[in-house]
């Protein structure tokens, strides 16, 4: 099977950008010339840079680019207590446009995109290699924007696009400015969210489904941007940067959207006039994974009430059953575990069958449990090995509880 490396060299995409030469002269006009940018200097040289500002008035689908204020969770959910002090305008938010996957020594971040809210207005910059050449100059601008900045946000930043920024800082002999930042990835929080719902977590898929913004026909798909770039190196054609630009300016947005809009879920989950009940599910289990099991349960109870699937329904059952025996309230769980048992939920009716051998010492209820589940599996389609040990297992549960009910029996007729 061919790699991505492989696919993307028989497209013709370049991997690397240590044989890359500057955009040759042509006819075409220059980028400042296309583009609404301007170069900047700095003791590096010239960084090409693009500028936009949006008031609080804006919206990116259905949210205002608004600053958040709240962080505990946030805070809680990272491991990194320091977030939880931090002013709004201290995040920034990040993502970057490359010249391959791989992330190597090779690859370069030819448009690096960055944001934060000061003054009122949330700021977004793009900062852009016109040829390799003006790296230095282009991260050292970045390195300026970023100067204040004490917490980063990303998607999918931990795996790519700071790994690759802190080996670009390194090339050029220097400490990489987010080193020793907090970070927030939202890919990781998008997917405890909503993998249970959409079947794709991709930063345009959670702009659509859940921020509500659409991109315009201007937008490029990602697995082209590297050879727009190459192909503009060529030709000095600036035009298709367009679409670079716009795509990476719409993911800046995104992601300060996207971070209002989770803060907002965290802080009050209760509010389910804009969640989806299969969310409010998930907001249990990513509550319950922070350690806040009574909100947890909070939330479980709510779905309960709610249209929810199946599996959804089923989930917050078992989750509830197991908070409650872990709680050693077995009663409750007894009760959550018969409604799943209903569903044709095996390890239910073995966890209803254990408490009643166990902790009622009913054994003529944990022999009924115990041949329910008997039945169950004899009836459903898995495959022989894994109805053979299951059968296993429950038979010599089965033997044994007679074996219990039988003297108790003979005790009680002495």
């Amino acid at each position: 099977m061919s790699s991505i490396s492989d696919r993307l060299k028989a497209l013709g995409v370049q991997l690397g950008a240590n044989n890359l030469s500057a955009p040759r002269k042509s006819s075409y006009p220059a980028l400042e010339d296309m583009l609404d940018g301007q170069l900047i200097k700095n003791r590096f040289g010239d960084s090409f840079v693009i500028e936009a500002f949006y008031g609080p008035d804006y919206k990116h689908g259905t949210n205002t680019l608004t600053p958040t204020k709240h962080l505990k969770i946030f805070s809680k959910w990272a491991g990194d207590d320091r977030i939880v002090n931090l002013d709004p305008t201290s995040f920034v938010f990040l993502d970057t446009e490359t010249t391959g996957l791989s992330g190597g020594t090779g690859t370069y971040a030819f448009l690096i995109g960055v944001g934060r809210f000061a003054d009122g207005k949330f700021h977004l910059a793009q900062y852009f290699m016109r040829d390799p050449s003006e790296e230095p100059a282009q991260l050292y601008a970045l390195e300026e924007f970023t100067a204040s900045s004490e917490a980063i946000v990303t998607y999918n930043g931990k795996a790519f696009d700071i790994p690759l920024l802190t080996t670009r800082y390194i090339a050029q002999g220097w400490k990489s400015p987010f080193a020793d930042q907090s970070h927030l990835d939202l890919l990781h929080i998008a997917r405890r969210l909503w993998r249970d719902r959409l079947p794709s977590r991709t930063l345009g898929n959670i702009e659509y489904q859940i921020l509500g913004a659409t991109r315009t026909e201007e937008d490029v798909p990602g697995w082209l941007i590297p050879q727009i770039y190459f192909d503009y190196l060529r030709s000095g054609d600036a035009s298709p940067l367009k679409s670079v630009f716009y795509h990476n300016a719409m993911d800046i947005l995104s992601l300060a959207s996207l971070f209002t809009h989770v803060s907002d879920m965290l802080e009050a989950p209760i509010d389910t006039t804009h969640y989806h009940a299969v969310d409010i599910i998930s907001l249990g289990k990513f509550f319950e994974s922070i350690g806040d099991i009574d909100r947890a349960m909070e939330l479980y109870l709510l779905g309960l009430d709610m249209d929810l699937p199946d599996s959804s329904l089923l989930e917050a059952i078992l989750r509830l059953a197991y908070i409650h025996k872990k709680r050693e309230d077995y009663a409750k769980a007894s009760t959550l575990w018969e409604k799943a048992a209903s569903h044709q939920h095996i390890d239910s009716h073995i966890e209803l069958a254990k408490i009643f051998e166990h902790r009622m010492r009913n054994y003529k209820e944990a022999l009924y449990w115990t041949q329910s589940a008997i039945e169950l599996v004899q009836s459903l389609t898995s495959s022989t090995y894994e109805k053979n040990r299951w059968l296993g297992l429950l038979e010599h549960r089965e033997k044994r509880l007679k074996r219990k009910q039988t003297h108790a029996s003979v005790n009680d007729a002495v």
